[in-house]
């Protein structure tokens, strides 16, 4: 059975996913996680900056400061 990373091709692959992440991830404030690596941080960096950066305290707070 073929799974669908072995039907694209290698630019697919190595064309960048990465679009949609914080909107602050580029500009980060000091208390993100992104800027605060550690063990106990890199699971939140990647669920929260990567992903669900909505349900992220730091961007809910921060985005009600711009509002």
């Amino acid at each position: 059975m073929e799974t669908n990373l072995h039907s694209k091709s290698s630019a697919e692959l190595a064309t960048p996913t990465l679009c949609r992440g914080c909107v602050f991830l580029s500009n980060p404030f000091p208390e993100c996680y992104c800027m605060n690596m550690t063990s106990f941080n890199i699971s939140r960096m990647l669920s929260y900056c990567t992903g669900d950066y909505k349900l992220c305290v730091i961007y809910c707070n921060n985005i009600e400061g711009k509002n």
